[in-house]
């Protein structure tokens, strides 16, 4: 009997000490979820995933990047890049940046000459998603971190920055989470991509879901249009031709394959520059730079997303354009730095051919950077479309990203019917407020 008594009281403590558990591990979430809104910096161990950058495809689902396809043509299977033995600085924390988030003093910016564009792009609050304020539960994306994951929404809204003009970090961080949640299939980021065919939600949402993007939409002095079919320098013109007609600042975006395309960014800046839209910004918004696999200057081993943009006059002068990445690296002069650059731009564009033989590249700050034929090139090619277009595509990119324009204040009737002179019709989408 004293036996059996001990047995049961065994096996009553083994069911309590079972219901604990199971209740430990039910509850335990809720209660930390509701600690983490509290406090989030305090958990960034506990939400961070383990880095898995060398399992990611940086791609669309429904549009493989076909890297293999583009290169084909132009180096041959065995010119492709070994691995390379790249200098690195310790690294304890999983590469977290710090930055200095200080408003700059407020900029005009209604005339877009070198000096001003210049002195915007220097103190401009982009995103760099190593950042540390970036690792908080708000940036949670695709199972892991923005840091690991988050170059394709960072290099979006990096874009919308500059071409919006965007001068505060709080307006840059808000604006960033909106657009996790806008341009995610089920706006849940934390375990989904984000895909720019989602893009024209911008004008179904209300303001409650994303202040940030609509306090942008609303400072916009012009319409924002979206088109996700292919688009060449004709039909971009005639999308931009009423804006320039009525003096707006609008702002497109429309899909382009930069690696087939540059002829078609070329001749929109010329054609903007000749209806007196020299000063609009024009670039190209999450262009693929590259993975492990391809030759580019400003690859990844697991691919990455970046924006460019410049002007139409200050192109034409002098070649200049400007990139922007949320994943800077240190330029070959410069030292590696703790907490900012951990590694070197790759830039090899060819088995014995570097990109840095072409150009020249100077930092503005840390997520931009620079870069513009040497002056004996550009004396040698200037004014020949054919040899800048060439030129242009040892930047070497991949995959489809979007032409971006943002115009700059009115030219009037007569610019707006040379740029909207072609008869051209497209499946194109308004978007705005």
């Amino acid at each position: 009997m004293a036996r059996n008594g001990l047995y049961r009281r065994k096996m009553v403590l083994l069911l309590v000490l079972a219901g604990l558990y199971l209740c430990g591990s039910v509850l335990t979430p809720v209660a930390l979820s509701e600690e983490m809104q509290e406090e989030p910096d305090a958990y960034v161990d506990v939400m961070d995933a383990p880095d898995r950058a060398g399992d990611v495809t940086w791609s669309y689902e429904d549009e493989p990047m076909e890297l293999e396809d583009l290169l084909e043509d132009e180096y041959p299977e065995e010119d492709v890049p070994e691995a390379e033995e790249t200098e690195e600085v310790e690294n304890p924390d999983d590469e977290v940046t710090e930055v200095d988030h200080v408003d700059p003093p407020e900029m005009d910016l209604r005339h877009l000459d070198r000096e001003t564009l210049e002195q915007y792009l220097s103190q401009a609050p982009f995103i760099i998603q190593r950042d540390t304020r970036y690792r908080s539960w708000q940036y949670q994306y695709r199972n892991g971190t923005l840091g690991q994951y988050g170059c394709g929404p960072s290099s979006v809204c990096n874009s919308l920055i500059a071409f919006g003009g965007v001068q505060t970090w709080a307006m840059s961080d808000r604006l960033l989470q909106d657009l996790l949640w806008l341009l995610t299939p089920s706006h849940e980021p934390y375990r989904s991509s984000i895909d720019m065919k989602y893009f024209p939600r911008i004008n179904e949402a209300e303001a409650s879901q994303v202040p940030a993007v609509f306090d942008y939409m609303t400072s916009l002095e012009g319409e924002m249009v979206f088109t996700d079919q292919r688009t060449d320098a004709d039909t971009a013109m005639a999308l931009l031709g009423e804006g320039i007609q009525k003096g707006r600042q609008d702002l497109l975006l429309a899909r382009i394959y930069p690696a087939e395309q540059w002829g078609d960014v070329l001749d929109v800046m010329g054609r903007l520059s000749a209806c007196g839209q020299g000063q609009a910004l024009v670039g190209i918004t999450m262009a693929s730079a590259g993975t492990y696999g391809t030759w580019g200057p400003f690859r990844t081993e697991p691919g990455h997303y970046v924006t460019l943009c410049t002007t139409p006059e200050i192109f034409l002068s002098r070649g200049t354009m400007y990139l922007l990445d949320s994943s800077p690296r240190a330029l070959p002069e410069e030292e590696l730095v703790s907490r900012l650059y951990y590694h070197y731009y790759a830039l090899k564009i060819g088995t014995d051919e570097r990109f840095d033989d072409w150009f020249e590249l100077t930092h503005l700050q840390p997520s931009v950077v620079r870069f513009e034929p040497k002056k004996d090139v550009w004396e040698e090619i200037s004014g020949d479309i054919s040899a800048i277009e060439k030129l242009m595509k040892k930047v070497k990119l991949f995959s489809r990203a979007y032409l971006t324009v943002r115009l700059s204040q009115g030219a009037g009737p007569e610019a707006g019917s040379e740029a909207g002179s072609k008869d051209v019709q497209i499946d194109a989408q308004p978007v705005g407020q």
